[in-house]
C-alpha cells in the first residue's frame, strides 16, 4: 500500500514540476537584450533600463496580459544643435499564445538637455513685473514693505519641459503680517515655470506654486501698529501711482480768489486741454 502511495506522490510531483516549467516558458519575460533591440532606433545615444525586472499586468482595454519594462532613452533632438531629448517611459509587450511580443513604447515624460538656463537677472526681471502673481494675492497684501530677497536655490532642479518652457526652484525672504498682532520673518520656497513663444525669444510669462515655508521668528505689536505697516501691495501701488503722475504733462494751476474762477477755469480746460493735461490738473486741484 505504501509503495502505491509513493508512486502516486512521485507522479504528482513530476506533473507539478512539468506544469511549473511550462508556465515559466509561457510567461518568459523579454530579456534586457531583447528590450534594447526593440527600442533602439537611429538617433538614440543611450538607453537605460530600470533596475527592477519589469511588471506583468492585465490590460482590460485590449484584453491581454502585458509585460512592462521601464526605459530611459537619451536621443538627439534634431531641431536644435547640441540639445538632447530624454524620453522616460515603458516598453510594452503583449502576450500572444506562449510568447510576449513587443507592442509599443508608452511615453511617461520628456525632458530636454543642453538648453542654456535663464540667468537669475532674467528671471527676476520677469517676476518683478507681477509680484502679486509670484507670491500670490494673499501674501501680496500681507508682506511688510518689500521682499527682502528672491534667489535661485543652491540646486534649482532645472527641468526643460520643452525648448520654450523651463521650471526651477527659488527661495524668498520677507516679513509678513501673520495675524492682527504678529509679524513673522519668513523664508518661502517656490517652484517657478517660465514660458516663451520661440526657442530664441525672451521670456514672456510665468506661473509659480508655493513650496515649503519656514517661520524664522515672530514679533508682536499693537494692532494699530500692524495696520499702519505698509504692505508689498501698498508699496507697489504707491510706486505705480508716482510713476503715472510723473508721466503726466506739467500743468500750471493759477491761484483762485473765488469759487467761480475755479469753475470757469476748469470748464475752459474741459474744452481745450488734452486728456492727460486735464488729468494732471485734477491731480493738483483735487488732492488738497
Amino acid at each position: 500500500m505504501s509503495s502505491t502511495i509513493q508512486r502516486t506522490a512521485s507522479l504528482v510531483f513530476s506533473l507539478l514540476f512539468s506544469l511549473s516549467s511550462t508556465t515559466a516558458t509561457v510567461h518568459a519575460q523579454p530579456s534586457d537584450a531583447q528590450v534594447r533591440q526593440d527600442i533602439m532606433n537611429p538617433g538614440v545615444k543611450r538607453l537605460e533600463l530600470t533596475k527592477k525586472p519589469g511588471t506583468k499586468q492585465w490590460n482590460g482595454d485590449t484584453g491581454a496580459w502585458e509585460f512592462v519594462r521601464g526605459v530611459r532613452v537619451i536621443r538627439e533632438y534634431p531641431d536644435i544643435e547640441g540639445v538632447d531629448l530624454v524620453v522616460v517611459g515603458d516598453a510594452v509587450y503583449q502576450l500572444y499564445g506562449t510568447n510576449y511580443k513587443y507592442w509599443k513604447f508608452r511615453v511617461a515624460s520628456n525632458e530636454y538637455l543642453g538648453i542654456p538656463n535663464p540667468t537669475e537677472d532674467e528671471i527676476l526681471a520677469l517676476l518683478n513685473q507681477d509680484l502679486e502673481k509670484f507670491v500670490t494675492n494673499y501674501w501680496y497684501n500681507r508682506i511688510v514693505g518689500e521682499v527682502k530677497s528672491m534667489r535661485l536655490v543652491e540646486d534649482p532642479q532645472w527641468f526643460w519641459h520643452t525648448p520654450t518652457s523651463v521650471s526651477f526652484q527659488m527661495s524668498t525672504a520677507y516679513d509678513a503680517k501673520t495675524s492682527d498682532l504678529d509679524v513673522a520673518s519668513v523664508e518661502q520656497d517656490y517652484e517657478v515655470r517660465l514660458y516663451r513663444d520661440d526657442y530664441k525669444d525672451p521670456w514672456k510669462s510665468f506661473i509659480s506654486s508655493s513650496g515649503e515655508q519656514r517661520i524664522l521668528s515672530t514679533q508682536r505689536y499693537d494692532a494699530d501698529e500692524v495696520r499702519a505697516m505698509p504692505t508689498l501691495a501698498s508699496v507697489n501701488n504707491e510706486r505705480q501711482a508716482q510713476a503715472a503722475l510723473a508721466s503726466l504733462p506739467q500743468v500750471e494751476v493759477p491761484a483762485f480768489d473765488r469759487g467761480i474762477d475755479l469753475i470757469l477755469h476748469t470748464h475752459n480746460l474741459l474744452r481745450t486741454a488734452t486728456a492727460e493735461a486735464f488729468e494732471a490738473y485734477l491731480m493738483q486741484v483735487l488732492a488738497p
